[in-house]
């Protein structure tokens, strides 16, 4: 269940609801919002609805998601990631190729960051919204594919994205930032994602009621619901860490916050009362419970292992506890920064790169890096690149 359902997103999820079942196959959906606001999760549940009411299953209904900034420097590979290609479409194409538009067929292809999408690749898919048809990449022939396209961005489109697209993009839903939300959807979200981190250490969690409440009031501007989620992730790694010292419950204090986070309960007198009397009923430690039933559960996270063979590697080497703790918390705060951290000035970097190396050479390192993707199955970050 999408939670703001029926209050920050209630317009939203009539909207959305709406664009899924209009016949014959759904309205081409365009997202609106700054980075972290929920698009991907929005998107998840669009398709989530869609199974529903078509009463169909995930492989006779695709969704398909790909981050159009991962090949923004590299048109070429972009294109090919979409609409796939033919052997000899360009150097390096050994063999053909399928897209993500082929394999999302009968179901949805979430596009994000589609601001990234040059224009040439939005001109193709907006042939694909028109026709129900596209071409590999060095192949003249049409293919079909009855696909939804789900897009988002983080930017105006009408300065980012070509007017033909836009016009072919009837639904637009502008999601809201976490401190537009409501006090009570807020406490929500923050019970909900310590439940995700109760249920991947299969414990319970305490959390004291003043980081409820500096979580509640915080701005996380720029990172938005993203930001929450990882400070929430870094207080239950820092609180792990405690109790596999102290063999204690796990409890996430107030000192345990970063001091700009605290300091917003200083003025906490001054706020509206509606706020104040909602959030003092939040007295007493509050008990998460690893409870799955009624949540969408996501991945586990690995966090939690990586602490524990550390501690005892460090124990083993006889390593003074007070130096195991910093020791410990660094790695925790570097770990946490690499699986978060957004990589924004990538253009610059590649300028840069260009000066140092040539073209040929960053191309054949996006082909090596597209190979592995595909062998593996990992999907590599822009950090990698570099």
């Amino acid at each position: 269940m999408l939670l703001g359902y029926n209050s920050s997103l209630l317009s939203q999820v009539r909207q959305a609801k709406a664009a899924i079942v209009y016949p014959p196959k759904g309205l081409h959906t365009l997202l609106l919002g700054e980075s972290g606001v929920g698009k991907t999760t929005f998107a998840q549940a669009m398709h989530a609805y869609g199974l529903l009411m078509n009463n169909k299953e995930n492989k006779d209904y695709p969704f398909v998601t790909f981050n159009c900034a991962d090949y923004f420097n590299n048109p070429q590979l972009l294109l090919s990631q979409l609409f796939g290609h033919v052997k000899g479409a360009f150097t390096g194409a050994d063999i053909d190729k399928i897209g993500l538009v082929e394999k999302a067929n009968g179901g949805i292809l979430f596009l994000d960051e589609v601001h990234r999408l040059p224009p040439d690749g939005q001109e193709m898919l907006f042939y694909l919204m028109d026709k129900g048809e596209y071409n590999r990449l060095g192949d003249g022939s049409k293919r079909k594919s009855n696909v939804l396209i789900i897009a988002a961005t983080t930017e105006d489109p009408s300065t980012t994205l070509l007017n033909t697209f836009i016009r072919r993009v009837p639904v637009n839903i502008i999601l809201p930032r976490y401190k537009d939300k409501p006090i009570a959807e807020k406490i929500e979200l923050i019970e909900q994602f310590f439940r995700f981190e109760a249920i991947n250490l299969q414990q319970e969690i305490l959390i004291a009621p003043e980081v409820l409440k500096a979580l509640a009031l915080f701005d996380f501007i720029g990172g938005n619901i993203g930001q929450l989620r990882s400070e929430i992730k870094l207080l239950c790694a820092n609180a792990f860490l405690q109790y596999l010292q102290n063999n204690q419950r796990i409890y996430v204090g107030y000192q345990m916050l970063n001091k700009e986070i605290r300091d917003v309960l200083l003025n906490y007198l001054k706020l509206d009362k509606s706020i104040t009397s909602y959030l003092n009923m939040f007295s007493e430690d509050i008990v998460i419970r690893p409870n799955s039933k009624n949540i969408e559960y996501e991945e586990t996270n690995d966090i939690y292992e990586i602490i524990t063979k550390k501690l005892d590697s460090l124990k083993q080497k006889g390593v003074a506890l007070e130096n195991i703790t910093d020791v410990l918390k660094t790695d925790i705060d570097n770990y946490l920064c690499s699986v978060s951290k957004h990589f924004n000035n990538t253009n610059s970097n590649l300028n840069n790169l260009y000066k140092l190396v040539s073209k040929d050479i960053v191309l054949a390192t996006m082909q090596f890096i597209e190979y592995a993707r595909e062998k593996l199955q990992v999907n590599f970050s822009n950090h990698f690149f570099i």
